[in-house]
């Protein structure tokens, strides 16, 4: 009897209990939802408890006239954390429900997120579709210069060098126009780049095994030169020794060490101009802003 009157006189402890954890819960909270608090908490860095705030009050208030502009600093807060999907829902729900000002914003805003996400065609067309609606506003240089970042990414120096010069024109005057004039520039300068031509390593090392390998660089030339002398030899020993059978099976060796050595030659030009790219384009996220 006394264990069962203890145990039901433990009740209110498992009330108790009960009630901490859910105090401890954002959503459970009783001090009423603030918006000013989840802005200061965004202002100051704080991302994941400022997007706790955004929720709570949300929860509390789904009706409320700045739910566009919540949903937008929430979308922020995700790409901030590196939640790239749940960001884009919530910016194009941002971009939905507001007004002008906010469409601005929030399609700037997921752009980044994009470009972050490596969804570089995605990203230009949102930056193309603000260009096209916002032409003589801020916003407009704003996503050319992105679109310029993504055209830089993907390697497409003639198309960046374009979308930087129209950033530079929306924006001039302006430090992203300054930004973007020198990005232009040093896209014209990586279009200039010393570049070797894969068909012309090919067509060298056909003639002579090894040279188009040797031209980008490549010190590999001179084995695969090496080697086809060295078959080229014993070929030739072995028809003049009579040795028929040896010199079918070099033959068809020294065949396909031309042919890969063909090969070779005009991957190790592409591979040398692949590099050059990069050094540039690691030289030029060096010294410019990412979006």
């Amino acid at each position: 009897m006394s264990s069962g009157g203890e145990l039901s006189g433990m009740w209110w402890v498992w009330v108790f209990a009960v009630y901490s954890s859910l105090s401890l819960n954002p959503f459970f909270r009783y001090e009423p939802a603030s918006v000013e608090l989840a802005n200061l908490l965004f202002q100051s860095g704080d991302y994941r408890q400022a997007l706790v705030e955004y929720k709570r009050f949300l929860h509390y208030k789904p009706e409320d006239p700045r739910r566009p502009y919540l949903m937008f600093r929430m979308g922020v807060c995700y790409s901030k954390l590196g939640k790239y999907d749940k960001a884009e829902r919530m910016l194009r729900k941002a971009l939905e429900a507001g007004d002008e000002d906010l469409r601005e914003r929030a399609g700037i805003a997921l752009i980044r997120t994009l470009f972050l996400m490596d969804r570089y065609d995605s990203a230009k067309l949102m930056a193309r579709l603000l260009m096209e609606r916002y032409g003589s506003r801020p916003v407009a240089a704003e996503a050319a210069y992105l679109r310029g970042w993504c055209f830089l990414n993907e390697g497409n120096w003639f198309e960046a060098a374009l979308a930087f010069r129209r950033a530079a024109e929306m924006g001039k005057g302006t430090e992203l126009g300054l930004e973007a004039t020198r990005l232009a520039e040093g896209c014209l300068e990586a279009i200039r780049l010393p570049r070797r031509s894969p068909s012309k390593a090919r067509a060298l090392s056909a003639l002579i095994p090894g040279m188009g390998q040797l031209i980008g660089g490549d010190i590999k030339g001179a084995i695969w030169l090496a080697g086809e002398l060295i078959l080229g030899y014993l070929l030739v020993d072995s028809v003049e020794s009579g040795r028929y059978f040896d010199a079918v099976l070099l033959g068809a060796g020294l065949g396909w060490a031309h042919l890969m050595n063909i090969r070779q030659a005009g991957r190790s030009a592409a591979r040398y101009n692949a590099e050059l790219e990069t050094r540039l384009l690691n030289d030029l996220r060096k010294a410019h802003t990412l979006p």
